[in-house]
């Protein structure tokens, strides 16, 4: 969990605190940074060494430590480990169960993205899954990646419990502030710059749509190869009046963000779940997302969906969206709804009554 946290480190911030504001029993193994101080009796900060940070080496240090610093911890005791995360005790004792969390296979999906965890997911993450008594997959799409790459035939290991959306950050409520967008029309993507994320597509998408003075705001973090291949190619074609890089942005930023948009369009090719079209719709804004892996599964029927692949349909089902207004509507009461069925509250009731029928 460090100071500008995506993919994992929300999904851990939130599901930590749902559990910690619902049982007093849960206990916390949290760094020294964690800066949420209401749970902090609660606590057992790691090392210094073990830090926040992004990274193969602050990986690697954390994996060791789960598997010397963690168990000796536990050593004599009965406990219940869970992890956020693929991470956890290679070897466990008989007082101690395991549930480790599985959010995607995306180093076997697309190796190139992810060189070093590959090896990672190949050799050391089996191993854990077999000293873990479940294994929390965040969708049945990631259930079904588990079974297909690593021949799981204990099928009831696999527990499927969904992420959610944070409703008390993103909601439809009026603006508190007026932004630089206010005076515009744009879409809006928000997530990681790999190409496995499909952006480079969306962009030309949007091109293909200049005539209508559209623009595309694009939320994630400007460091990488992806996001210099991105934004050369805005540069190389002159389309800077039509794309905006801003990089990553606060929660009360991201909401406004979403409640001014005329559409949110998510084009990846592969998604473990999906949180910001459920957190688009949380804010009022209509959802255009691809057909692929667990996306349909995330935002069911509350999204128009698109051919990933075909940059031709995308434009099309954006400029349908935008411009239907009836379509509009629906789309915005239906994500509205479909919103409130995935939150955190919901997720942690789900988790402990996973624990407690571990402890019986």
């Amino acid at each position: 969990m460090h100071d500008n946290p995506t993919g994992l480190g929300v999904y851990t911030r939130e599901i930590l605190e749902a559990l910690l504001e619902r049982d007093r029993e849960v206990k916390a193994v949290v760094p020294k940074s964690y800066r949420n101080s209401e749970y902090k009796n609660r606590f057992i900060l790691a090392p210094d060494t073990i830090t926040p940070g992004k990274g193969f080496k602050n990986n690697l240090l954390r994996i060791m430590w789960l598997q010397l610093g963690l168990l000796k911890a536990a050593a004599g005791k009965s406990a219940l480990i869970y992890s956020t995360v693929p991470e956890g005790l290679v070897y466990t004792t008989k007082n101690i169960k395991q549930i480790i969390t599985v959010h995607d296979l995306l180093p076997f999906r697309y190796p190139e993205e992810y060189p070093r965890i590959r090896y990672y997911m190949r050799f050391l993450l089996p191993r854990i899954i077999r000293s873990s008594t479940k294994v929390v997959c965040i969708s049945e799409n990631t259930k079904k990646d588990l079974v297909e790459y690593y021949g799981i035939e204990e099928h009831d290991k696999l527990v499927v419990i969904y992420p959610g959306a944070n409703l008390k950050r993103f909601s439809t409520y009026e603006k508190e502030e007026k932004g630089a967008t206010d005076s515009e029309e744009y879409v809006l993507y928000v997530g990681a710059l790999r190409r496995y994320k499909n952006v480079l597509k969306l962009i030309k998408a949007i091109e293909r749509l200049k005539d209508f003075n559209l623009k595309l705001l694009i939320v994630g973090d400007n460091r990488g190869g992806y996001y210099k291949e991105l934004t050369d190619y805005v540069r190389n074609r002159g389309i800077e009046h039509l794309v905006s890089f801003l990089g990553y942005v606060d929660d009360k930023t991201l909401t406004n963000l979403y409640r001014g948009a005329k559409a949110f369009v998510f084009p990846s090719l592969y998604e473990g779940f999906g949180l910001p079209p459920l957190e688009a719709m949380a804010c009022g804004c209509p959802v255009i997302a691809s057909n692929t892996s667990s996306i349909p599964e995330a935002c069911g029927d509350a999204a128009i969906y698109f051919d990933p692949e075909d940059i031709e349909d995308m434009a099309k089902k954006i400029h349908l969206v935008l411009y239907n207004q009836n379509l509009r509507s629906l789309l915005i009461k239906k994500g509205i709804e479909r919103a409130k069925k995935f939150t955190w509250e919901k997720t942690a009731e789900r988790i402990l009554n996973l624990f407690y029928s571990m402890i019986k």
